[in-house]
């Protein structure tokens, strides 16, 4: 009889939803496809039978940002080798209606839309990258006041830097187009 030793598994969790349930399938990959998951009952992704070291794990779903997560199995705990992956919502995820989003796009001075752009919320640890259509989405679980300022700060190579403040509105899709100009 063959022993299964597991490595570590992988668990892929909503940031978004309340009940932290993935919508979708999620591709998870390690070490660039060269191993794969098992992936068990509960939602988890196991790596069995490998030596202990550094891991590079990918995860992707067509309602979420790619992932990159770099695992060191001797960082974990031997009685339960897991890791919680929170996956941040993309521009498909299906919204419920009154959630707080911030949607834009950003372009240039043609109405070209720029792919790439790294997007942030100042004081937020969350960012984007614009997609092929040069858009990107926030989303706000908790406001304090009806409207509230938030500052949005773009950054791409080959474009000068932009913070722009814009009011968004509790319970309201937001837009926002943004222009960058080359450096």
């Amino acid at each position: 009889m063959r022993k299964t030793k597991l490595l570590f598994a992988v668990q892929p969790k909503d940031a978004f939803s309340p009940n932290s349930k993935v919508v979708g399938n999620c591709v998870v990959k390690i070490n660039e496809g060269e191993v794969k998951f098992i992936k068990n009952r509960s939602g988890f992704y196991c790596v069995t039978n490998m030596p202990a070291g550094e891991y590079q794990i990918a995860i992707s779903n067509k309602f979420y940002c790619n992932q990159t997560i770099v695992i060191q199995t001797g960082d974990l705990d031997p009685l339960f080798p897991a890791i919680d992956l929170e996956l941040e919502p993309n521009l498909l995820y299906a919204y419920p209606k009154g959630t707080t989003l911030l949607r834009g796009r950003v372009l240039d001075s043609s109405d070209v839309a720029i792919v790439g752009v790294v997007v942030n919320v100042k004081d937020s640890e969350k960012e984007f990258i614009t997609d092929e259509l040069g858009r990107f989405i926030f989303y706000f679980k908790e406001m304090e006041n009806e409207q509230e300022n938030v500052e949005v700060i773009l950054k791409k190579p080959g474009f000068q830097e932009k913070e722009v403040v814009f009011e968004i509105i509790r319970g309201n899709v937001n837009k926002l187009n943004v222009y960058l100009e080359p450096e």
